[in-house]
């Protein structure tokens, strides 16, 4: 009964300080929206609207400054296409007299070709009538024939030295004959079967020759093999007599016997010598371990049968012990359900019910809270993505870039002390749940954000990066390098890197690359 009073207790404790902080938490989030409050209606008098301000002032005012905007975008594209019109009209102008003076530059240069052409052919004795396609078809017709004269010329030249070649080959063919003994003919088709003849003959003694020096070859290495093995035998017969001299037998069967009871032995000392492991690995080496061993050597195995009989006695007076102490708790239990079951109960009951209802106040009043704050946050979450500082602004769209649309905006977070980013699915991540390439191109675009929103209200400084692309994928590197582009229009960039690919890429976007030598 103590103890659920005090249990009782200590859930009311619990729950008014739970309360305590709902209630905290509920002037905190009051204090944030007035502090919402102040801010609007700063805002509202920044914009000439009334206060109290109305959905309908508001959206009235966005609608006009909507289409005051497309108003001007529309003014600014007729504009930027009436100066596109008028440069396109000044280009055709100065082509159309381009043109035309290039017009009268041919008609002259005609004028002379033409000229020049007559006088070529009075000089060539030609007739004056003779069209242009004329004159060549009879220029192509004379260059053959001066082409036909020069091929028959190389023939007979070339048939010539046949004649001279065939001769000479006829006189080579007759000396061999003559050297071999051989008839020699004198008709050139009798001079090609004589020595066709020769050929066949030299291939057939050729191949003699072979098959004799194979012969030669095989029989010295079977000569070679016959003596190798008769060295073998010997060797081996003498290593037999050692060893049965050494094994103390005369014949080989003796021998046979005494290396089959030395591999019994040894096999007898090996089984030995693992049960004396298994002992030592059971008892140990230390002084118990000897103790134990030396009353193992000395066998009294009926000092060995008492102490087993007592052992066992232990055990059945354990075994009693235990089932008493199970008979105890078996007891304990019915006296705890029957104290349970007193009269005490119900009050504790209706203490409990009590506390139940103050608990579903307590959890209706933390309810309202938690409207309360969730809708302070909405509130707080669509003030931050509409008015969030250009910086973010500017970072987000470059971040986007750089993550071809993994990533789309960059805003501050909810206490206004950092900031995080938002990915395709409105999933919101810290800086820090990034990977790092991921990070490093954050940071990246948060510095160019940075460096264009000075420019636009002091002067344009330089950018110097130092390898930034080395943590980069070939796609965001990509980007990164379209970004630099358009960042060195306004601002001077020098980037230092000793990656060929990156020199490679950003030379692709436009840049100068300077090397440097001499640096260690």
């Amino acid at each position: 009964s103590e103890a659920a009073h005090a249990r009782a207790a200590d859930q009311r404790r619990e729950l008014e300080r739970d309360l305590a902080g709902m209630e905290e938490a509920l002037r905190d989030l009051r204090e944030k929206e007035d502090r919402l409050y102040a801010a609007v209606e700063q805002d509202a008098a920044a914009l000439g609207l009334k206060t109290p301000l109305t959905s309908a002032d508001v959206e009235e005012r966005d609608r006009i400054a909507r289409e005051a905007r497309a108003a001007l975008v529309r003014a600014m594209n007729l504009t930027e296409t009436l100066r596109a019109a008028e440069a396109a009209l000044a280009r055709a102008d100065a082509e159309a007299e381009r043109r035309t003076d290039l017009l009268r530059r041919s008609e002259a240069l005609r004028r002379t070709a033409h000229e020049g052409w007559l006088e070529w052919k009075t000089a060539a004795a030609l007739p004056l009538t003779l069209t242009p396609a004329a004159t060549m078809d009879f220029l192509r017709e004379l260059q053959a024939a001066r082409e036909q004269l020069r091929k028959r010329d190389a023939v007979r030249d070339k048939a010539q030295r046949l004649r001279e070649q065939t001769g000479e080959w006829e006189d080579e063919v007759r000396t061999l004959l003559c050297r071999v003994d051989a008839p020699a003919p004198d008709t050139g088709e009798s001079l090609i079967s004589a020595l066709t003849m020769l050929f066949k003959a030299c291939e057939a003694d050729h191949q003699a020759r072979e098959r004799c020096g194979l012969l030669q070859r095989e029989q010295r290495k079977h000569k070679l093999q016959l003596r190798i093995a008769r060295g073998a035998t010997r060797l081996a017969d003498h290593a037999l007599a050692s060893l049965l001299a050494e094994g103390g037998a005369e014949e080989e069967s003796g021998f046979r016997e005494r290396m089959a009871a030395h591999d019994e032995r040894t096999a007898l000392l090996t089984r030995i010598s693992a049960l004396d492991r298994q002992v030592t690995n059971r008892l140990g080496t230390d002084q118990d371990a000897r103790a134990v061993r030396d009353e193992l050597a000395s066998g009294r195995l009926q000092a060995w049968h008492d102490g087993k009989s007592a052992v066992a006695d232990q055990v059945l007076v354990l075994e009693s012990q235990r089932d008493d102490a199970l008979r105890r708790n078996t007891e304990l239990k019915r006296e705890r359900e029957a104290l349970e079951r007193s009269a005490d109960v119900p009050r504790l009951e209706t203490e409990i019910e009590a506390l139940r209802t103050e608990l579903n106040v307590a959890a209706r009043r933390w309810a309202v809270v938690k409207l309360a704050k969730s809708l302070v946050e909405e509130t707080l979450h669509r003030y931050m993505q509409e008015r969030q500082p250009g910086v973010l602004l500017g970072a987000g769209g470059k971040f986007s870039r750089v993550t071809h649309g993994r990533y789309t905006n960059v805003m501050q977070d909810g206490d206004g002390e950092s900031f995080v980013v938002l990915d395709a699915a409105g999933r919101s991540k810290s800086p820090e749940q990034l990977s790092r390439g991921t990070a490093e191109q954050l940071y990246l675009s948060l510095r160019f954000a940075l460096a264009e929103e000075f420019a636009r209200h002091g002067a344009a400084l330089p950018l110097v990066m130092d390898d930034i692309l080395v943590n980069f994928d070939p796609r965001r590197a990509q980007a990164t390098a379209e970004i630099l582009s358009e960042m060195s229009r306004q601002h001077q960039v020098l980037v230092f890197t000793c990656h060929r690919a990156t020199t490679r890429l950003l030379r692709r976007h436009g840049a100068e690359v300077l090397p440097i030598t001499g640096v260690s």
